[in-house]
This record gives C-alpha cells, structure tokens and sequence, in this order.
C-alpha cells in the first residue's frame, strides 16, 4: 500500500513541507519528488487540468517520483473525494469546511465502513487494481489510518464553529487566509492575509488545532515575517502545532524565475 509521506511526517513531529501543482505537468512532479518534500498538492479547484484522468496521471508521477500527492478540491462532494482517491491522491484538502456537517460529510466520503461511508471497489488505482489488497478487511483499516481529511476554513462563519469540527475525525485544519479576508466583511482586509483582523482568525484556527490536538495547515509564505528566512519561521510555527506547509507554486515559481531573468539583462530587451 502506499505511504502517505505527509502524515508519517506529521506522526513523527515534524514539519511536513510540499510545493503546489497549478500547471498540471507530470514532468514538474517528478521534478519536485528529486527534492526531499514529503508532499505534492494537486490544485483542483482553480485549474483547467483538474479531472479524474489528470489527476491519475499526476499519481503516477507522484508515485515514481516517491512523493506523497494530495488534492484540494473544489467542492464537498462524496464522488469527487471518492474518485480522486481511487485515483491514487492519498489526501484531501476540503473547501468551505463552515460546519462540524461539512467536516462529516468529508470524513464520510474519505473513509470505509465503520469509519465512513466511502463506496467499495477492489479494482481501482489507490488499491493496485486489487493486489495490494488481498486481505479486504486488513487493507481498508489501513487505507481509512492513511488518507489524511484537511478542512478548508476560509468563511467567516466557520471561526464560531471551530470546536465543534474539531472534536468531529477529522484530520487537521487549513487556513484559507486569502479568501477569509474577503469573507471576514472588512473592506481593506480584501486580498491582504496580513490585516490584523485575517491575522487574529489565522490564528484563532491554529489555536483551537492545538487545543484538539489536530494539526493545522497554512501557506509557508503567508507566516513570514518581512526579513524572516524559511527555517525561522517553521520553527516558530512547528511549536504552536502548525505541521503542514504549502509552499509557492510552480507557476509562481516559473513566473518569479522569468522575472529575475529578465531583471538581469533588461538592458538588451525591449522596454515591455
């Protein structure tokens, strides 16, 4: 069965770190498993590559490339989670996770019977097509302790209901600072993950993780500290149980690596 590098990690105490997919290329997950990330995230929810098809192709890169992939998906829906995870994706990243219902349904949807709801098939990708399982019952509470279930809070409404989605099995919390800040109903917080209002909810969330004793999930770049290299930062945020980062992804990665170029010999090219 496969290992889901993101929560060994975590289990272990330490810091799980992984770069997002936007462009939908096979090559660039292989290129990001040569590196020592535990994870890759498979954006689904604001590209044009996401489908059950690319994202079976993106698991196999993932796999050969021996990096863990997770998906954050557009939506709460029982097929989308049941189908992206036959495909081989070995975490969810859940949007609008408002409610402890919101954090159910996920739950429901990820994990096999007693543990869920998750439909049945032997013959699908996550389980070798069948022969990584040859003891059904064995393999399912396995795959049920290894599918990791992150809610997106990224509403307003979701910071009074954090205990209660907390204390439901899922697995950890993500903040999506940048659409709360639309959400948090303050004009000048819009798009800025640094107001202090978007600030004091970020860490609300991270908090009451602690408190649960669930994990919580941010954006690495979205904690730093003007000057502040990566390595302070995870150490600052490692201790108040901050585990899963997201780094930059290869878009913006492509597009910073052009603009530096550019920057660099912007005497012989023509003003844009």
């Amino acid at each position: 069965m496969r290992r889901n590098r993101l929560l060994e990690t975590v289990r272990a105490g330490r810091p799980a770190i992984g770069p997002q997919l936007w462009s939908g290329s096979p090559e660039i997950v292989e290129i990001m498993g040569h590196f020592p990330f535990q994870f890759v995230n498979l954006e689904m929810e604001h590209t044009s590559y996401a489908s059950y098809e690319s994202a079976v192709r993106l698991c196999r890169a993932a796999d050969a490339a021996g990096i863990t992939p997770i998906a954050s998906l557009g939506e709460n829906d029982p097929l989308l989670i049941t189908k992206v995870l036959e495909a081989g994706v070995m975490g969810v990243v859940v949007p609008h996770t408002t409610t402890r219902d919101d954090a159910l349904r996920a739950v429901a949807a990820a994990r096999y019977p007693p543990d869920g709801h998750r439909g049945a098939a032997g013959a699908v990708r996550q389980s070798g097509y069948g022969s990584d399982a040859p003891d059904w019952q064995a393999y399912i509470d396995a795959i049920n302790k290894e599918v990791a279930v992150i809610g997106k809070v990224e509403d307003a409404r979701a910071l009074n209901n954090l205990d209660d989605i907390l204390k439901t099995p899922i697995d950890g919390l993500m903040v999506g600072a940048f659409d709360l800040s639309h959400s948090l109903g303050i004009p000048k917080a819009r798009g800025n993950v640094f107001h202090p209002k978007v600030i004091e909810a970020r860490d609300l969330i991270f908090a009451k993780c602690k408190q649960h004793g669930k994990f919580a999930v941010a954006v690495l770049g979205q904690l730093m500290k003007e000057g502040e290299s990566p390595a302070q930062t995870l150490r600052e945020w490692s201790a108040k149980g901050v585990m899963v980062y997201f780094l930059s992804s290869d878009l913006n990665w492509i597009r910073d690596t052009c603009h530096s170029t550019v920057k660099s010999m912007e005497a012989y090219l023509p003003a844009s």
